[in-house]
């Protein structure tokens, strides 16, 4: 993890030199010489981080080098973006009379940068004098240092040999094999599982990943030009080829990995290493009253937020919490240490099973609830953002706190080190965001997805390196959101048009994602000429689209032309009602998933999606088609492997012809209670593996199970499943 910091404190020094040194003025020099330093320790510190584990004292000069290289790029970037955000103001009066105390300020950081510089030279003449003192040997081999594609290389798992050492399951594989082999029991089927985690998001960890630093957009091997996300994705590939880390859920689009779980004893592994190094704190009762005496911790997540008060230590990078606040939440406020507060605890705890609990139990936790939780939740919240103004990382990931709300404060904008900011789930009293967060210039990632609806102030236009943005799902603006600076931009969640400009999408190169949530209306369109229509949509790289809107229809002309700009795109979900589904033209031919939700298409939608030549799942779900029948004609979708129609009530009759869906190995039916008898021509569908029947009448499960009329068209399926039958 040295090398990750080392490479993150080059990569961020470096653009601040190649691109804002002049706000490192008086410091540019000193800079340049530290960037040069750091650059050397990069590229002796992958071969030192494999050997810290046989030598002790390599160890401690690694965990020295690491230290140094987060100091010198908080130092850096921490005057840079004070300086940048002091000369970006205008030069009206109250600028000017400001202006001589801003200057004697401005003296005074830049005479503490320096020293601060200075200091970091000085450790690394220490580190440079340990290394020859202590008679540690020379880090690089005699045979040469190997690149990082042999490395990767090296580290390559062979699934198709066979190892004989498998650590820690000779028990189990005897028992399963004594019961297997075992003719004396009736028993037909062994149900065989792995222990029980630790389930991963996949996007979320790679986000984590980037804004940490511990994976670049480059590297010295040849993947110049390669986004930071991308690398990432190959890393995660690699740890789940080496069965580190165990797939899930795939996308039905493009087949990437969604969700991965993690074994319960490779997790105690990975928290034994990130302690050994220092990498990360998990905080929680058996550490809490401890954790305030560690100098130095750079991670912290815990359950809650209720502990963070306990951390002392100003150098925190990251901090996340993953709160599903419960019962417990109440026994853990006696963190509080007020004796009343107990005695009032005590009381909740006692009552809290019982059936005849009153008017005094009510008003207790009343009390509780406004006169404690929420102000010692307001002030942990204000003490977070004063006292950890280098995080790199805050997410708050939760059903929000017991239902209790907080006002965000102004003092979010002291964290001007964010890349990455999560407040997804939380609750929030004022309902309107502040304007601060407009400090924040160096975010990545912001996601916004608050419990609540919200203001949200036109601020974000500010934040350039945006890479991930996440708008609430119901929020209001006072003037519309200005987003054409976002030209880094990859997933934008709940854009709408009501509250954004449309245009703003033509700037962003780079767009990958798109989930559009409210109205979307083209202002002044041209229908009468159709190409006098700017493009929407202008990214080539740009794969995925989802409309949802619950507040009325939308204009098939804009949904076109919308579509009609996004040329490649492999994922389209549609939960928006429409008088008639696009045309087969307007739709990529790359298309490989189509989710279709409330959409009310009167007209059978497959003539048009039959034709689609690498679809591969298609979901028809709640009203998306409110005919009675639908077909399915002959060489129709020629790759479909997924099918599911899911509460389509007016659903009578489903037609499918030989040669339809020849690929299909998955068909789910539920709630189509109209529907009288499967299709004849799912007896020509030999790839047909899985059938799930949920939700439908008795009268039709009878027809489908062995010995019903309809047995016959499904009897070559291996897998038929009944579930919730009426």
């Amino acid at each position: 993890m040295a090398w990750s910091a080392v490479s993150s404190a080059v990569k961020t020094i470096g653009n601040l030199l190649a691109e804002e040194a002049i706000y490192l003025w008086g410091v540019e020099e000193q800079v340049d010489r530290l960037h040069t330093e750091l650059k050397w320790m990069q590229s002796s510190l992958i071969e030192a981080d494999a050997k810290q584990f046989k030598d002790r004292r390599i160890r401690l000069w690694v965990a020295e080098i690491r230290e140094l290289a987060y100091d010198a790029e908080n130092v850096i970037e921490d005057y840079a973006l004070r300086i940048g955000s002091r000369r970006k103001g205008k030069g009206c009066l109250s600028n000017c009379i400001k202006k001589s105390g801003r200057i004697l300020k401005g003296g005074r950081r830049l005479h503490k940068t320096r020293s601060k510089i200075d200091n970091i030279f000085t450790r690394i003449t220490d580190l440079v004098r340990r290394l020859q003192a202590y008679g540690i040997k020379e880090l690089r081999e005699d045979e040469g240092s190997s690149t990082s594609a042999e490395r990767r290389e090296s580290r390559r798992p062979y699934p198709h040999i066979i190892e004989d050492n498998i650590v820690g399951l000779v028990t189990d594989l005897e028992e399963l094999v004594s019961i297997i082999v075992d003719e004396k029991n009736e028993s037909r089927v062994v149900s065989i599982c792995g222990m029980g985690d630790f389930e991963i998001q996949v996007d979320r960890l790679i986000q984590l990943w980037v804004a940490e630093g511990i994976v670049l957009s480059e590297e010295e091997d040849g993947n110049e030009g390669s986004i930071a996300e991308d690398l990432a994705e190959r890393y995660l590939i690699e740890l789940v080829e080496r069965c580190m880390l165990q797939v899930r859920e795939r996308d039905l689009a493009n087949l990437k990995i969604k969700t991965v779980q993690m074994h319960d004893l490779m997790r105690n592994l990975c928290l034994s290493k990130a302690k050994q190094e220092n990498f990360l704190c998990f905080l929680d009762e058996s550490n809490a009253s401890s954790i305030s005496t560690v100098p130095r911790i750079h991670r912290v997540s815990a359950p809650n937020i209720l502990w963070i008060q306990r951390i002392k230590s100003p150098n925190l990078r990251s901090l996340l919490f993953f709160s599903e606040l419960s019962n417990m939440f109440m026994k853990e406020m006696k963190v509080f240490r007020k004796p009343l507060l107990w005695k009032m605890l005590n009381y909740v705890e006692n009552h809290e099973d019982r059936a005849e609990n009153g008017c005094l139990y009510g008003s207790i936790v009343a009390i509780l609830a406004l006169f404690v939780l929420l102000p010692e939740l307001q002030r942990l919240y204000t003490y977070m953002f004063n006292k950890f103004k280098l995080l790199r990382v805050f997410s708050y990931e939760g059903k929000g706190d017991g239902g209790f709300q907080i006002k965000l404060s102004s003092d979010i904008g002291n964290l001007i080190h964010l890349r990455f900011l999560s407040l997804r789930g939380l609750g929030v009293l004022w309902p309107i965001l502040p304007s601060s967060l407009g400090n924040l210039r160096c975010l990545q990632i912001l996601d916004l997805r608050l419990e609540d609806s919200v203001f949200v102030p036109n601020v974000i236009w500010r934040m350039d390196q945006l890479r991930h943005l996440y708008l609430p799902e119901y929020y209001g603006v006072i003037t519309k959101l200005k987003l054409d600076t976002l030209r880094n931009i990859r997933t934008l969640v709940n854009f709408n048009t009501k509250n954004c400009h449309l245009k703003d999408l033509m700037n962003m190169k780079n767009l990958r994602e798109l989930e559009i949530r409210g109205p979307f209306r083209i202002k002044d369109f041209n229908a009468e000429d159709l190409h006098k229509n700017p493009p929407i949509i202008q990214s080539k790289c740009f794969h995925s689209l989802s409309i949802f809107n619950d507040e009325g229809s939308i204009d098939p002309r804009h949904l076109n032309h919308l579509l009609s700009s996004c040329v490649s795109i492999s994922k389209l979900s549609l939960d928006v009602e429409m008088s008639e589904l696009p045309e087969y033209h307007h739709l990529s031919p790359d298309l490989a998933y189509i989710h279709l939700e409330r959409c009310k298409l009167k007209e059978d939608p497959m003539s048009k999606l039959e034709k689609l030549p690498n679809l591969r799942a298609l979901e028809l779900h709640q009203k998306a088609f409110i005919g009675t029948k639908l077909v399915c004609f002959a060489q129709g979708f020629p790759k479909l492997e997924s099918l599911s129609l899911n509460d389509l009530s007016q659903l009578e009759e489903w037609k499918v012809d030989e040669g339809a869906m020849p690929c299909l190995q998955r068909l789910q039916i539920e709630s189509c209670i109209g529907l009288n008898m499967m299709p004849d021509g799912l007896r020509f569908i030999a790839s047909l593996q899985q059938l799930k029947i949920e939700g439908m009448p008795n009268a039709f499960k009878e027809r489908v199970e062995e010995g019903g009329e309809d047995f016959n068209k499904v009897r070559h399926v291996p897998s038929i499943t009944f579930k919730g039958i009426v």
